[in-house]
C-alpha cells in the first residue's frame, strides 16, 4: 500500500490553479473559444491527445463540485475561471457540474446556458455523436436535477449543515423543489426576492452563513 501510495502523482499548482493532469500547463493554449447561441463552445468535439490545453470535461471542476470544502474559495474560483475558457463540453455531465460550480464561486455569466444545455440535450438530440437513438442520457437528466436545485436553488451541505442560498434566473420568476436530508423532508419555493421553506420536523439550515430554526409543518420567508 505504501509503495502505492508513494507513486501517486499530485498535480502541480499554478496561480491557485490545479493542473487538470500533469503536463497540462505545459500544452498549447486553444486561445478563445467560439460560442452558440447557448453561450457553448461551437466546437465541442471528443478530445483525446491533441497537444493542446482543451478538454471534453472538467475533471478539476467535478473534484470542486464534489468536495467543496476541501479546497479554498480562491482554488475554486480561479480553477474554475481557467478551465470554463478550455473545457469544449463533450462529456453530457460536464455542462452541470459547470452550472453548479460556477453559481457557487460567483460566475453566473453562462450558468442558464449550461442548465439549457443539460435539459434539452436529449430533448432536442444535442449531444455532439447526435446518438439519441441509443437512448437518453439518464446522468445527464440528474445533471439537470442537480443544475436546478444545488445551482439555482442553492443548496449545498456543510457536514452536517443545510444551506440555502438560491439565485434565481433573470428568466424565471418562481422555482419550487423538495429534497430530504436526515430524514427530514423541506419544500422550498423561491421568487426573485425571497424563498419560503417548510420542514415536516423541528430542524434549521443556514442562509449567507446565518442559521434559522425551523418548527416543523410551518413556512418561514427568508429574504
Amino acid at each position: 500500500m505504501s509503495e502505492v501510495a508513494n507513486g501517486i502523482a499530485f498535480p502541480a499548482m499554478m496561480s491557485n490553479v490545479c493542473e487538470q493532469f500533469q503536463g497540462f500547463f505545459q500544452l498549447k493554449d486553444i486561445g478563445e473559444i467560439e460560442r452558440d447561441a447557448y453561450g457553448m463552445p461551437k466546437d465541442r468535439r471528443r478530445v483525446f491527445d491533441s497537444g493542446l490545453q482543451e478538454l471534453k470535461q472538467p475533471d478539476v471542476v467535478m473534484l470542486h463540485y464534489l468536495f467543496p470544502e476541501d479546497f479554498s474559495p480562491q482554488i475554486q474560483a480561479e480553477s474554475f475561471k481557467y478551465y470554463e475558457k478550455r473545457c469544449k463540453h463533450g462529456y453530457s455531465l460536464s455542462p452541470s457540474v459547470h452550472c453548479v460550480v460556477g453559481l457557487r464561486n460567483g460566475f453566473d455569466k453562462y450558468a442558464y446556458a449550461y442548465l439549457s444545455l443539460t435539459a434539452l440535450l436529449d430533448l432536442k438530440n444535442m449531444h455532439m455523436d447526435k446518438n439519441l437513438f441509443e437512448g437518453i442520457h439518464i446522468a445527464c437528466a440528474g445533471g439537470t436535477w442537480c443544475a436546478t436545485v444545488y445551482g439555482f436553488g442553492g443548496v449545498h451541505f456543510r457536514g452536517n449543515e443545510l444551506h440555502i442560498d438560491p439565485k434565481m434566473p433573470d428568466k424565471w420568476s418562481k422555482l419550487s423543489y423538495k429534497i430530504t436530508f436526515k430524514g427530514i423532508r423541506y419544500s422550498v419555493t423561491v421568487d426573485k426576492e425571497k424563498f419560503t421553506v417548510r420542514s415536516d420536523g423541528n430542524t434549521y439550515i443556514f442562509n449567507a452563513g446565518k442559521r434559522y430554526a425551523l418548527a416543523a409543518n410551518t413556512d418561514y420567508v427568508i429574504g
